[in-house]
């Protein structure tokens, strides 16, 4: 999970777990790494929290239409990047 990752890598990222706590904030950049599934999940609560650009990353090919699909009445997501097959999808607000 990503807090062992931070561990392993020597970083310190501020974590917030949605399910127990309500933020009231806006952020200029919301960045999410994470199963697709789980993104197409979150689109109504990142639309409360993304102000500026969203980005999503960690995304296969054959999943970037789905990704879009679910955020498209919010935000026009963009295929940014392609590595081998993962993406980065990135929106303007």
């Amino acid at each position: 999970n990503a807090i062992q990752n931070c561990k392993i890598n020597n970083i310190q990222i501020p974590f917030v777990d949605l399910n127990k706590k309500k933020i009231h904030n806006k952020f200029d950049i919301l960045i999410a790494n994470i199963l697709s599934q789980t993104l197409i999940q979150l689109s109504t609560t990142f639309k409360t929290l993304a102000q500026k650009k969203l980005v999503l990353s960690g995304i296969l090919d054959k999943q970037v239409p789905d990704l879009i699909d679910a955020y498209s009445d919010w935000v026009i997501l963009k295929q940014k990047k392609n590595l081998e097959g993962w993406n980065l999808l990135e929106g303007k607000l």
